[in-house]
Formats: structure tokens, sequence, C-alpha cells
């Protein structure tokens, strides 16, 4: 292990601590995958990631410490769709968009959140929705989200 990687390891304890959570070797080495970039991953994904990196954790410490990291206000939960749960590692207030065709998402951080939602709102007011807002997610399809985003 060279200087880098003792001080990332050093930095994820001081973070984890900061949020009261317990430090253990398996949480310190699945933040260190899921903090090394801004990102969007479920379990699953996560878990392959793991053991790409040769990290030897349950499948149960996986779920645990994804839930103790949302209680700790470390990853946001985006629902999308009821059978599909992912974790984002950006915790920044901003909305996403989905390519339905590719799976692939993408954070928008250039709209006015506060603005589309109060849309949002007035629209299905009008139809007599009741509603209550708490995220705004986008969803499409095309072959390539990189020509949309453009």
């Amino acid at each position: 292990m060279n200087q880098t990687e003792q001080f990332d390891r050093k930095k994820t304890i001081k973070l984890l601590r900061s949020r009261n959570i317990a430090p253990t070797r398996p949480r310190v080495d699945i933040a260190a995958i899921l903090f090394s970039k801004p990102q969007h991953v479920s379990a699953d994904d996560l878990i392959e990631l793991i053991r790409k990196n040769n990290i030897q954790v349950s499948r149960a410490t996986v779920y645990n410490t994804l839930s103790a990291f949302v209680d700790g206000g470390l990853l946001k939960k985006l629902f999308i769709s009821p059978t599909v749960l992912i974790y984002d590692s950006n915790t920044e207030n901003h909305q996403h968009i989905l390519n339905e065709e590719t799976g692939e998402i993408t954070d928008l951080h250039d709209i006015d959140s506060e603005s589309l939602k109060e849309l949002a709102a007035l629209q299905l007011q009008k139809m007599d929705i009741p509603l209550k807002i708490t995220d705004i997610q986008i969803f499409f399809k095309a072959k390539s989200t990189n020509s949309i985003l453009q």
C-alpha cells in the first residue's frame, strides 16, 4: 500500500466517523469504491465492483453498509422503478436523466429544480391530483445520452 492509499484510507475513516458510522474494514473498503468518483450503482453493481477489487464481503454486509451510508447522508437512493433501486454517491442537490434504452443515468446540475417542481405541482394540481415532490427524474429512450445532453 502506498502513501496515497494510506491517506485515502485515513480520509475515508474520518468521513465515516464524522457520520457516526463505525469504520469497520468492510465499510472502509466499500466506501473507497463508492466514493472514488461520483457514480450511480445498484447493490449488484457494487458487489461486482467489490469482487473485481478482490475484497471479500458478504451480500448482507454490502446491503447493511449501503443502508448505513444512506442513513448517514453519504448516499442517496434513486428509485428508478418499483423494482430498481440505485445508489447515488453525489448527495448534492441535483436531478437525474435516465436513458431507458441504455440504463445510463446522468446527473443534471444546471436545472432550477425548484421551478421544475413548482411547474409539475401546478400541472398536477390542475388535474386534481395530490402531490408530494421530493425529486425530479426524467426518463427517455435513445441509443445514446451524449447527443441529447450536448
